[in-house]
This record gives C-alpha cells, structure tokens and sequence, in this order.
C-alpha cells in the first residue's frame, strides 16, 4: 500500500509541475513523501532501486510486488489527471 501511495503522490507532483503552472508552495510534499514513506516503512518509489538489494540478497520473492504497485499507482494518478484535463 504504501508504495502506491509514493509512487502515486510523486506522479501527481511530477504531472503538476510539467503541465500546470508549477506547486505554488507545495513542493514539499516530495520530501515528506520520501521521509515518511521510503523511511519509515521501507516503501521504494523506484522500481531499479529495489532490484539492487534483490540481486544482491537473492531473495526474489516480492519484487513483483515493487514494479507492478509502482505502475497501478502511477497509472491512476495518471488516469485521474488526463481525465481532469
């Protein structure tokens, strides 16, 4: 959950400031992203930055989990913005 919700708000951060006129004060919002989310509960907003710690460890059981939670959550964000404007 939480890696959806990362990958989610940095989509929703990204499209804003490319296609509308910048986060008039809320640019924050990507560091507390990073803080809470990738600290905090481990959750990566990157797909290739899992993959080092699995090819290293050896244990590939969940990296499924990182690189298809990170396209639903950027899809949606992505869906939900293409259909707002």
């Amino acid at each position: 959950m939480e890696l959806k919700l990362a990958s989610a708000l940095l989509m929703a951060v990204t499209l804003t400031v490319v296609y509308g006129k910048g986060l008039k004060g809320f640019g924050g919002i990507v560091g507390l992203d990073i803080l809470f989310l990738a600290f905090i509960s481990g959750a990566s907003m990157n797909p290739p930055t899992s993959l080092a710690p699995v090819l290293l460890s050896g244990t590939w059981t969940d990296l499924w989990l990182y690189w298809t939670a990170t396209f639903v959550g950027t899809s949606v964000i992505a869906s939900i913005y293409r259909k707002k404007v």
